[in-house]
């Protein structure tokens, strides 16, 4: 079904002329914008429900009662850099509504609300050492829903840890997660005229190669600790020895590759991070279609104006409507 929405009401000039035979109240109206139509939107969301989804914007989180600095990139507080952090099992950040999958999921609650009743949504969560088959878990199970209770569940449940949905653990399965989008985008409910898009959300850099293994980086970083390493992005480029992508670069080429095959599907990307936008250029569609979440609503109503009206940043339409 696509929607028509009517335009508002048409502003009134009003102007007052005088002349030699007194004056005269002349009205005029403005040009009424035209009707905006909305097509069905089928919403794929690429979440990183890994460890350090735990922690805040910054890449700190709290361990053993003490808050500490977790990644070696990024916002560079005053807190101690450690390299023993494990994200939500033992040092999320202390405050659960400033940890990144509290964001990341408030901005999916925000798009539930938001979405037109003919919108539907399924999610692709991802990490490793979660127990999730191929590191990586499509919800609703039962497939794509337009229901709001339904979705509002299944990102409740995404990567929750020990019944917690706001402490998440595993390493950054992103190629994995990414790799997974086309099966799910091809089964797609087909409504005439509806249109997919997908939203990835995730932060610091992938350390999970495309075939679910661990990159220790010994090749790469061998100066850095293990837990230096699968913090730190130049580690994570590149290929091995033997030619394989290493995670970061399987990423974008996963990407690539799910752009290359679904031409009409528009990747967008969000930063839960503070420090890791340069990567998700290179796995939107465009770089006008990457975002930050440090004004989460402000991000998803942009998101939303770009696909559903095709309205682009900057405008004076996106303008209003981030007032």
């Amino acid at each position: 079904m696509i929607r028509h929405h009517l335009p508002a009401v048409a502003s009134i000039c009003t102007a007052t002329i005088v002349g030699f035979g007194g004056s005269a109240t002349a009205h005029s109206r403005a040009a009424a914008p035209p009707i905006v139509t909305h097509v069905p939107i089928n919403y794929l969301i690429a979440l990183d429900v890994s460890g350090s989804m735990s922690y805040n914007i910054h890449g700190d989180g709290t361990l053993d009662g003490v808050d500490v600095r977790c990644e070696q990139e990024g916002h560079f507080t005053n807190l101690p850099l450690v390299d023993t952090c494990s994200g939500g099992v033992s040092s999320a950040w202390r405050e659960p509504t400033e940890r990144r999958i509290y964001t990341a999921k408030q901005m999916l609650n925000t798009l539930i609300e938001l979405k037109a009743p003919e919108d539907s949504m399924r999610i692709v969560a991802f990490s490793g050492d979660i127990g999730y088959s191929g590191n990586v878990a499509v919800l609703p199970a039962n497939g794509w829903s337009s229901d709001t209770a339904t979705l509002r569940d299944a990102v409740l449940h995404a990567g929750k840890v020990g019944g917690n949905p706001y402490r998440t653990q595993g390493s950054s399965a992103n190629a994995q997660g990414i790799a997974a989008l086309a099966a799910v985008a091809d089964a797609a409910p087909a409504e005439v005229n509806a249109r997919t898009v997908v939203i990835i959300i995730a932060d610091g850099p992938a350390s999970i190669f495309l075939d679910g293994t661990p990159n220790t980086a010994e090749d790469s970083c061998p100066y850095l600790t293990p837990g230096q390493a699968e913090t730190t992005s130049y580690c994570h480029l590149g290929v091995t020895e033997d030619g394989t992508p290493r995670p970061i670069t399987a990423m974008i080429q996963a990407a690539q590759a799910f752009q290359q095959s679904h031409p009409n599907i528009q990747i967008f990307a969000i930063d839960a991070s503070d420090h890791n936008t340069e990567s998700l250029v290179r796995v939107a569609s465009s770089p006008s279609m990457v975002y930050t979440s440090e004004q989460p609503t402000y991000t998803i109503e942009q998101i939303r104006l770009q696909t559903s009206y095709g309205i682009q940043p900057g405008s004076s339409a996106t303008a209003d409507r981030s007032r």
